[in-house]
């Protein structure tokens, strides 16, 4: 399965399937925040390939 999520100053956008799947968010992350963490219910999570690209 791909995913692709998108995280800027104010919003979260993940996508599933080469966008067939999609869910948009707004976030007010403090300005000290610079970590995310993934949760998952059920099965557990694996994580095999992770890229980090910052958008500027």
């Amino acid at each position: 399965m791909e995913i692709q999520i998108l995280i800027d100053r104010s919003s979260v956008e993940v996508f599933l399937f080469g966008g067939k799947y999609t869910v948009t968010s707004r976030i007010y992350p403090r300005p000290s925040s610079i970590c995310y963490d993934i949760f998952t219910e059920g099965a557990g999570l694996s994580i095999p390939d992770l890229r980090i690209i910052e958008l500027r």
